[in-house]
């Protein structure tokens, strides 16, 4: 039995997570600065414990647009 690879967009799941948290009546604000780098470590190491692999579709990362200072 091959096991295949399973990836999940950790962006996606940081919203969803915020969209559960928001529907169970808590009040969720954007992230401080700094906050977001917080999250995205959180949402791949909770990925990875489930065994599945962080990652986003290839479009969406060419899409995405790097800071000026890169």
């Amino acid at each position: 039995m091959s096991e295949e690879r399973q990836y999940y967009d950790p962006y996606q799941l940081i919203r969803e997570v915020g969209f559960i948290l928001s529907q169970n009546g808590l009040e969720v604000k954007d992230f401080p600065e700094g906050q977001l780098a917080d999250a995205l470590t959180g949402a791949c190491q909770l990925l990875r414990a489930y065994g599945v692999m962080p990652g986003m579709d290839i479009r969406d990362t060419f899409d995405r647009r790097l800071p000026p200072y890169w």
